[in-house]
């Protein structure tokens, strides 16, 4: 359960590319103490803790649709979804040494290295670890210092 939770707080840190959207909530109290109550824009920015810049661009969104909702994102769909992120963040805890393309295959989803190493990227991970060889020995080292030299005196 342990890596469950670092996953999912590994996923939640994917920036947002400098914009944060306000949810849904926040816009409905930013509505409701604004055309309810009246209150300034100054006072709901101050109480709801965004700045009052957010709290125009909600009330002008809701005096042309009518709602406080947001409007629903245009462009192409992600092509990890929440349990493809979930299960690559899964597989590189239980074994960092494995290959991208393994990796990718044993996703669900069809998915390239690229696409798997830009979320990658996104969480932290930027490179997988390296299997490490094993060391030498002395006698092996030896062995060597002894081939070398043999090859210099021979020479």
């Amino acid at each position: 359960m342990k890596n469950q939770t670092e996953c999912t707080k590994k996923i939640a840190k994917v920036p947002t590319n400098g914009h944060k959207n306000t949810d849904n909530t926040t816009r409905a109290i930013i509505v409701h103490e604004s055309v309810k109550n009246g209150t300034s824009q100054v006072d709901i920015a101050k109480k709801v803790g965004v700045s009052k810049d957010v709290v125009k661009r909600v009330l002008q969104s809701y005096k042309k649709t009518g709602t406080h909702m947001a409007a629903p994102r245009s462009g192409r769909p992600l092509k990890l979804n929440e349990r493809d992120k979930r299960g690559i963040m899964l597989q590189i805890s239980r074994d960092p040494t494995q290959p991208m393309n393994k990796i990718a295959k044993a996703l669900p989803t069809p998915v390239s290295d690229k696409t798997l190493r830009k979320f990658l990227r996104n969480v932290g991970v930027y490179s997988p670890k390296m299997i490490q060889k094993p060391k030498i020995s002395e006698i092996n080292s030896k062995g060597i210092a002894m081939d070398q030299g043999t090859s210099i005196e021979n020479q």
